[in-house]
C-alpha cells in the first residue's frame, strides 16, 4: 500500500511559543513535558523532552503519521505518536513510532504505549539517521509499520501484528534531544490511496 495517503497538516511557517496552529496542537503528551515553539520555519524542541498532539480531531483507526527530522545528530529518541488517548496525563496510551540516535547504527523502533507505560515490540538496528530523512509509521487493523524515506522513497523498516489498541486515535510527536521538526502530516489513511505528494500540501498549510 502506498505511504503516505495523507497531506501534511503543518509545516511551522509562523512564529510562537508554544506551538498551537489556532488550538489544532495541544502540548505536553504526558504531563510534564516541555513545548515545542516555532521559529517561522520549524517546530523546536525547547527542552527535553519536547512533546505535542494533534488535538483538534481523532483520527480513524487506520491511521499514518510523518515528519521530517531536521536535526537529527544529537543522541536520543525521536518519536512519533498514532492511535494516542489520554494524551495530556501520566497515562497516556498508544504507538509510540521512531528511531534512537545513537553511537553507530541508530535503532528503529516501535512501542506499544498502555497507561504511561512503553513495551518496545520491534526493533531494528541497521542503519544511520542523517539531517533531513523522514520518519513515518501507520497502523491498519492489528498491523502497525514503521517508516523511514532518506533521499529517495519510502522504506518498511519494522511490521509487527499487535492488538492491544485498536480504536480511533490522536497523532503527536515527542523528541529526547535537541531535534527539529518539519512537514509534520498524517490523519486517517486514505483507502485506495495512490500515494500523496507531500511537498504539494504545502502551499496553504499553517500559514
Amino acid at each position: 500500500m502506498a505511504f503516505p495517503t495523507t497531506g501534511i497538516l503543518d509545516n511551522f511557517n509562523r512564529t510562537e511559543d508554544p506551538l498551537s496552529d489556532s488550538g489544532n496542537w495541544t502540548m505536553d503528551v504526558p504531563t510534564g513535558d516541555a513545548d515545542f515553539s516555532t521559529n517561522g520555519t520549524l517546530a523546536l524542541d525547547n527542552s527535553t523532552p519536547s512533546s505535542g498532539w494533534r488535538s483538534d480531531q481523532t483520527y480513524g483507526a487506520d491511521s499514518e503519521v510523518y515528519a521530517l527530522l531536521d536535526t537529527a545528530t544529537t543522541d536520543g529518541f525521536r518519536t512519533l505518536w498514532i492511535r494516542g488517548s489520554d494524551f495530556g496525563t501520566t497515562g497516556e496510551d498508544g504507538y509510540a513510532i521512531g528511531i534512537e540516535k545513537k553511537t553507530g547504527s541508530d535503532q528503529f523502533f516501535v512501542d506499544e504505549v498502555t497507561n504511561g507505560t512503553f513495551d518496545t515490540i520491534s526493533t531494528v538496528t541497521d542503519a544511520e539517521f542523517v539531517n533531513g530523512d523522514f520518519i513515518g509509521g501507520e497502523a491498519i487493523g492489528t498491523t502497525i509499520r514503521m517508516r523511514w524515506k532518506s533521499s529517495g522513497s519510502w522504506t518498511e523498516k519494522r511490521s509487527i501484528a499487535d492488538e492491544f489498541h485498536q480504536g480511533a486515535g490522536n497523532i503527536g510527536m515527542a523528541v529526547t534531544a535537541a531535534t527539529n521538526i518539519d512537514e509534520f502530516g498524517g490523519g486517517t489513511v486514505v483507502a485506495a490511496g495512490t500515494g500523496f505528494n507531500i511537498h504539494l500540501s504545502l502551499l496553504g498549510v499553517g500559514a
